[in-house]
């Protein structure tokens, strides 16, 4: 019998049955105890959760979880994670990450984490094959551990794996569905969350039920205020990310993942603030890929194409095959009406990912920032022909027919962004223009 499948002590099968469920895939939830009295927050819980549709029920056994339901198993130590190592990750020392987490594999191999830290140092400087075997053999060995799974999304983009990708966000959700009392730690749920707002679920919800709900059991968990920015990044919020991330750098002052954060939250307003949190980043980690990314962008913007092109040279230094960097330079190429370097750069970009959205994407992105909404146009209808339903590229064209005076598709594909993610602060901004 596999042990995650052994009978819980907690709960003796003479006491329990089986409450009402909504499916959602194979769904099964928390059994109520028989003769018990549910405390008045759990049955809140409940009788909210119904008016959530067909998330309801999963939303309700994770808000268990975190009301206290579980609480015993919520007392433990919410991570097992050798610091050290995790904080050299940050500082950007990843050969160092990638040796140290590499033999610690090799002799502690149930040990999840040294397992996240490998694929995590291999993913920094593009050893995406290597990252992809050791991905493989950590999920041959843990298939349940859903911040893997997580990351096992990112290993398989840059695989050129995308379908792939997908899946590891379905078995999240169905994961925890189906076995919600096994991931009743903080991060777990923190992950689930993110998996659910890939796949649809009311990011205000999510938000509030999932990340600060994780947040008040946990507040030292870095991955709750990371979470709940990048979700407010996500849907153009800047205000709502920039407070996310000002919350996570009370804990974390000099995280870099949290400063650069920060830093894009202010990217479409006060730059000053943007280049104090950026410089600050690459204070903490001077080889942080998200911060030189930035650097490079601000750069492309004041037009200085010169030290933007060597920010993206630094990035190549140690990580020769990020298709952002590559996408950044055929920009430059293409601003500089270098055709040769620009095919160069865009072939690049996709040598392992030859479908991939983000490319044609934050070319055309860049390209109508200067005014050239005809060539970015252009590019986002070739980023909607590698993925149809890819909402950036589809909202990034809306703007630029506008801009265009194709009105009648411009205002037509900005109402689709909006009724497919009615989150989306640009898209609802938009249609209520017209109106």
């Amino acid at each position: 019998m596999d042990p995650a499948d052994a009978p819980n002590p907690r709960r003796p099968a003479d006491r329990r049955e089986e409450c009402p469920s909504h499916r959602l895939g194979i769904l099964r939830v928390l059994p109520f105890p028989r003769g018990e009295t549910l405390p008045a927050s759990i049955r809140s819980v409940w009788i909210a959760a119904g008016g959530l549709g067909g998330w309801g029920t999963l939303f309700w056994a994770l808000s268990l979880v975190l009301l206290g339901f579980t609480a015993p198993a919520l007392r433990a130590a919410v991570t097992s994670s050798p610091t050290e190592l995790r904080t050299k990750l940050l500082a950007g020392a990843y050969e160092e990450v990638i040796r140290q987490a590499r033999q610690a594999v090799s002799e502690r191999p149930r040990q999840e984490e040294w397992h996240l830290l490998l694929i995590e140092g291999l993913m920094r400087i593009g050893k995406y094959a290597e990252a992809h075997q050791a991905l493989t053999n950590a999920l041959d060995r843990s298939p349940r551990t859903l911040p893997l799974r997580w990351l096992a999304r990112d290993v398989f983009r840059q695989s050129g794996l995308p379908e792939t990708a997908t899946e590891q966000v379905s078995i999240i959700v169905r994961s925890a569905s189906e076995r919600p009392w096994a991931y009743r730690e903080p991060l777990d749920l923190v992950t689930v969350g993110r998996a659910m707002v890939v796949l649809g679920a009311d990011p205000k919800e999510i938000l509030e039920r999932i990340y600060l709900a994780a947040r008040k059991v946990a507040p030292d968990l870095r991955e709750t205020y990371l979470a709940a920015g990048e979700l407010a990044l996500a849907k153009h919020d800047a205000a709502l990310a920039a407070r996310q991330f000002d919350e996570g750098l009370k804990k974390f002052p000099t995280d870099p993942d949290m400063l650069a954060g920060r830093a894009r939250a202010f990217l479409d307003g006060d730059r000053k603030e943007m280049a104090k949190s950026m410089e600050a980043a690459l204070k903490a980690n001077p080889r942080h890929l998200p911060s030189l990314l930035l650097l490079a962008e601000h750069r492309i913007d004041a037009e200085d194409y010169d030290n933007a092109s060597a920010t993206l040279k630094e990035i190549q230094a140690f990580n020769p095959a990020l298709p952002e960097a590559w996408a950044f330079a055929a920009v430059i190429a293409h601003l500089r009406d270098d055709q040769a370097a620009e095919e160069a750069a865009r072939t690049a970009a996709r040598r392992i990912w030859r479908t991939n959205p983000d490319v044609p994407h934050l070319i055309g992105r860049k390209l109508s920032q200067k005014y050239r909404f005809a060539e970015g146009a252009a590019l986002q209808r070739k980023a909607l022909m590698l993925d149809a339903n890819y909402l950036p590229a589809r909202m990034q064209l809306a703007q630029d027919l506008l801009r265009l005076g194709e009105v009648d598709e411009g205002w037509k594909l900005a109402k689709e962004v909006h009724e497919k993610d009615g989150f989306n602060v640009a898209a609802y901004n938009l249609v209520t223009l017209q109106d």
